[in-house]
């Protein structure tokens, strides 16, 4: 903390009062906070599965197969790209997957 305040030696002692904060907020007053919440806007974040996690990895594979065939003057191997996405777009489009769909679909992977 003492580092990100820019003191230039570590102190024992505390660096502000723990109350600081909570007399910050009420000198700035309710109607402060209440335009900070209006700019404040929602995201649409997703998060990370192990379904996505596979989908993203076997798409990295193939970048990394392709650029590796043009280097070499190498005929592209097979694959299965289409029916690798066509089975992920599947399965992740169902809300709950059974379990043997999320199998199936890695096992085209």
């Amino acid at each position: 903390m003492q580092y990100f305040l820019g003191l230039p030696t570590f102190k024992k002692e505390k660096v502000f009062a723990p109350s600081l904060f909570v007399e910050i907020r009420k000198r700035l007053g309710t109607s402060y906070w209440q335009d900070i919440n209006t700019v404040i806007i929602e995201q649409d974040i997703t998060y990370p599965t192990d379904l996505k996690i596979l989908n993203a990895s076997r798409q990295k594979l193939e970048e990394i197969i392709a650029t590796v065939c043009v280097t070499t003057n190498q005929e592209m191997p097979r694959t299965y790209k289409r029916v690798a996405r066509r089975d992920f777009l599947n399965v992740s489009k169902k809300k709950n997957a059974a379990i043997s769909k999320y199998a199936k679909a890695m096992e085209s992977s």
